[in-house]
């Protein structure tokens, strides 16, 4: 009788935490605590169409830094990039997930690493490396848009301005881009949002 109220015990817990961790997965982005206004529709947008996910079940992680490796995974997403599970790259410090999908980007001429061998996958994304990474990712048409941004380098000057123009992203304020501010994923779902033409 013991041994059979303990196998009982044994699968009910087993139940529980089943339970528990399909509700985890489950939730819903309209239950983050920390998404406003600003962000719902593109939260919303981006989780339905398993772009990317939150941090917790009940936080997105809205102003937390995106890295480089991350950043890769939710574009490939968003653009449906082909990802082949046996796809090789030189990037030895790489996590094992994420070798197929800078893979398919690196070989796109989508992103590039820090040296031959090194992708430094946890360093943080900035405004001025995403609007790189995007503005070749959507193929974002030229423009001949003079920017009044005046803290962006030659080297994103070009991206820059085509992110603007396509109405994916804004400065700062009139006249700062914020080029070497750490993007935040509130920041990353609000541009892709827009880029896929839901703004």
């Amino acid at each position: 009788m013991k041994k059979i109220k303990r196998i009982l015990a044994v699968v009910t817990m087993a139940g529980a935490v089943l339970t528990s961790s399909l509700s985890s997965a489950s939730a819903s982005p309209l239950s983050f605590k920390d998404v406003n206004d600003r962000y719902r529709p593109a939260v919303s947008y981006l989780w339905e169409e398993g772009i990317i996910y939150g941090i917790l079940p009940e936080y997105f992680g809205t102003n937390q830094h995106v890295k480089r490796v991350d950043g890769a995974v939710v574009i490939a997403r968003s653009i449906k990039i082909n990802t082949p599970h046996d796809a090789k790259t030189a990037f030895t410090d790489l996590p094992k997930r994420a070798i197929p999908t800078v893979a398919a980007l690196q070989k796109a001429g989508i992103v590039n690493g820090k040296t031959s061998t090194k992708f430094d996958p946890e360093a943080v994304l900035t405004r001025g490396e995403i609007a790189l990474i995007l503005s070749k990712a959507y193929n974002l048409p030229a423009t001949t848009r003079e920017s009044p941004f005046t803290d962006v380098p030659k080297r994103y000057k070009d991206a820059v301005n085509r992110l603007v123009e396509s109405g994916a992203v804004m400065g700062k304020n009139a006249t700062q881009f914020g080029t070497h501010e750490r993007l935040t994923r509130g920041e990353l779902a609000l541009i892709i949002y827009r880029l896929n033409g839901t703004k």
